[in-house]
């Protein structure tokens, strides 16, 4: 029974962890929202202590913080926070880029172009609603025509995160974007691995340039009426 009881225990923190983190990213949990052990533990019908390590492991993960006699809240990202992710991403999807282009895409390949074909149509009909999940779904594409199952579970992991702390399209930046994806596409298809890298680290780069101009724009409270983040494109 004891194997059982531990069992119970790891599921239980799990779900709890997966549901805060999933209001957290959805903006459902806005950040320094305080999370209070007792409620949460009754929501669930629990004990204290699978919720415990719930916030243990979200604290880990850089979603929550955890602050001595004041308890859990969720995280306010640093400013710099934007900006290191992105760097990562950069590095990471232009290896996808890369792998995916020395396999021409694999049988992947076809899906990407539908989603690139797709996108420019919602752009050149100015609807911009579905784009973030084309967007998405594209750079999902690239990293599964990689061949390279460890890269594209820390690709997925990394972008789940950036969802949070990006949470709203810039329109004006799709036009580009699917321009750039269509580039990458048609490197990767036709097998040139150093093209199709370089493609997605500018295409990401631009992202960076663009976070970092928000980021001094909010910090200097010229924001122009908007209160504005940049979604991963």
């Amino acid at each position: 029974m004891r194997a059982e009881d531990d069992d119970a225990k790891v599921s239980l923190r799990a779900v709890v962890a997966d549901q805060i983190r999933d209001a957290i990213v959805a903006g459902r949990l806005p950040p320094g929202h305080r999370l209070r052990e007792e409620d949460i533990a009754l929501q669930y019908g629990a004990s204290r202590l699978p919720v415990r390590e719930a916030f243990a492991q979200l604290k880990a993960e850089g979603f929550i913080s955890l602050v001595r006699y004041r308890g859990a809240a969720v995280a306010v990202p640093a400013p710099s926070t934007g900006a290191e992710l992105n760097a990562v991403r950069q590095s990471l999807e232009g290896l996808a880029a890369r792998q995916a282009a020395q396999r021409r895409g694999g049988t992947q390949a076809a899906d990407l172009r539908a989603v690139v074909e797709e996108g420019r149509r919602q752009v050149a009909r100015h609807e911009y609603a579905d784009l973030p999940k084309l967007t998405e779904r594209f750079h999902s594409l690239v990293a599964q025509a990689s061949g390279n199952s460890q890269l594209g579970e820390l690709l997925s992991q990394l972008r789940y995160k950036m969802s949070w702390i990006f949470r709203v399209d810039l329109p004006e930046r799709s036009a580009n974007s699917w321009h750039d994806h269509e580039e990458i596409l048609e490197a990767i298809v036709a097998g040139f691995p150093t093209v199709a890298e370089a493609l997605m680290v500018r295409h990401v780069g631009e992202d960076l340039r663009i976070y970092r101009h928000l980021a001094l724009d909010l910090r200097d409270g010229n924001t122009n009426g908007s209160n504005r983040h940049i979604a991963p494109t």
